[in-house]
């Protein structure tokens, strides 16, 4: 590959680490980009430079809900725009004409940007489902709901596995007293199939096994990573 068209596509993937970190996405191009990072550790590392390049700019600053009225003030302003825009064209008039003709125009301009906000603001996605699995504050692994159910688990630490031992991944929805088994967790991550409990307050826990995962059913080595499944 040339030097220039690696270049393009370091700038896509680039692009799209944006577009993930921002939200932006819409539910299946979220899908590919957390699927992409379990098997593409550039993009990955592309992630976690925006992750730490935005992540300042959102604290402090609280949700806000449009308000009820917007789609009203909204086509309002469509239909004044329209009326102007659809007024006869006059021969060259005085100054006072044309300032009005201005006037219509910038005021058209501001209506198709207000609706274009609202459009953007009605079609974000729903707020991501997340977990952080951690050990005494250091993050080892990060699972994500997608918009199937699935739960992708990512390694975002460097989590070590003994010889001869395996991680195994657990679900324990909000008031229940007994862990599911989700299979072994390799050291890289792995996507868990839809049907299990991914609601926000259900707990993620990972334990130390033998090989090949607990022989009994539930964890019969320490937790050593855990994180609640919570709305972003």
């Amino acid at each position: 590959m040339s030097g220039r068209l690696t270049q393009d596509f370091d700038d896509e993937r680039d692009a799209l680490a944006a577009e993930y970190v921002l939200g932006v996405l819409d539910a299946p191009e979220r899908d590919e980009a957390r699927r992409l990072l379990l098997r593409d550790p550039e993009f990955a590392r592309y992630v976690r430079a925006w992750e730490a390049r935005l992540s300042p700019m959102a604290d402090g600053i609280p949700p806000v809900a449009p308000p009820e009225s917007l789609w009203l003030r909204i086509e309002a302003s469509l239909d004044e725009a329209a009326q102007a825009q659809a007024a006869p064209v006059a021969a060259p008039a005085p100054a006072r004409s044309s300032a009005r003709f201005w006037r219509a125009t910038t005021f058209a301009a501001g209506a198709l940007a207000a609706s274009l906000a609202a459009f953007i603001v009605l079609r974000a996605p729903p707020a991501p489902v997340q977990a952080v699995l951690s050990a005494s504050g250091s993050p080892a692994f990060v699972a994500s709901v997608e918009s199937d159910g699935a739960i992708l688990v990512r390694a975002v630490g460097a989590p070590t596995v003994p010889a001869g031992r395996d991680l195994e991944l657990w679900v324990l929805p909000a008031g229940a007293t007994r862990p599911v088994s989700l299979g072994v967790l390799p050291s890289t991550g792995k996507q868990v199939p839809a049907g299990v409990a991914t609601a926000p307050g259900t707990q993620l826990l990972v334990s130390l096994e033998p090989a090949g995962g607990s022989p009994t059913g539930q964890p019969t080595g320490p937790v050593v990573y855990a994180g609640k499944l919570q709305s972003l």
